[in-house]
């Protein structure tokens, strides 16, 4: 009787700890040590050149030259031509604040279907529009 409650309580302590290293959200790597791996120069700042190969490095679709200088002077707030950290740091800010705010499946529907009658019709479709993105 002793052993089979013995593994009973460790295949329940098994579960509770599998359960709770699956529940946790991944880490999200160091700004600054993101920042650093990015800035091969280490000179405090990254330019066009360092800025798109960390996009490489993330495997994000900036490949083309128009997109990557479309990000690069969005995140390059004083214009300089090189991002500072604190620039760095508020374009990573503003990314999960975007990841925050939006909505799940259910809420865009209920959000669509204006009427509340459980179907999405094409005046409802056409009527929700995205919000522009900001150039």
């Amino acid at each position: 009787m002793k052993v089979s409650i013995v593994k009973m309580s460790a295949m329940a302590l098994g579960v509770l700890l599998y359960s709770q290293t699956q529940a946790q959200p991944p880490q999200r790597p160091d700004k600054e040590e993101v920042f650093a791996k990015l800035d091969t120069s280490k000179d405090g700042q990254l330019d066009k050149e360092e800025f798109k190969a960390g996009a490489k490095m993330r495997k994000e679709k900036v490949s083309e030259k128009k997109d990557a200088r479309k990000a690069f002077d969005r995140i390059d707030a004083n214009e300089n031509g090189t991002i500072e950290f604190d620039e760095f740091e508020k374009a990573g800010e503003a990314r999960q604040e975007r990841r925050e705010e939006r909505l799940t499946p259910d809420e865009l529907f209920e959000k669509i279907d204006t009427n509340a009658d459980g179907f999405v019709s094409l005046d409802e479709f056409k009527a929700h529009k995205r919000p522009e993105r900001k150039k």
